[in-house]
């Protein structure tokens, strides 16, 4: 069981990138094995799945019946100024941009995101 438009794993061998960065699942794929998608999910709202199953899946992906009846019922958290009180996501702009850093081991991290996603954790 793989998802091909998922992240793919995380290697940090630049030399091992190309061959182990590939999951088995896209592997499968490109040698043609047939593909199956599972149309039901139950772990978001569907507020929240909207863009990737639009934009990953050709909106093949919905939430099951119980998801659809809780986020009708659930509010998102008390204690941060949500856009829209009835939408659990909000997009905040961070600076200007540049405060991204690149790691020897290949991966990324925004310092200045990440403090400002502890203070608001912090006040939920």
């Amino acid at each position: 069981v793989g998802d091909t438009r998922q992240l793919p794993p995380t290697i940090t061998s630049m030399e091992l990138r190309d061959t182990l960065g590939v999951s088995p699942m896209a592997r499968l794929e490109k040698a043609g094995v047939g593909l199956f998608t599972l149309q039901t999910q139950y772990r978001m709202p569907p507020s929240l799945l909207e863009h990737p199953s639009n934009y990953f899946y050709k909106g093949m992906v919905g939430c099951a019946d119980q998801i659809i009846q809780l986020s009708k019922t659930q509010a998102p958290p008390e204690g941060f100024p949500w856009p829209n009180a009835t939408q659990p996501f909000a997009f905040i702009n961070v600076g200007n941009g540049n405060a991204e850093v690149a790691h020897s081991f290949g991966g990324r991290s925004n310092p200045s995101e990440a403090k400002l996603v502890v203070e608001i954790v912090s006040q939920i």
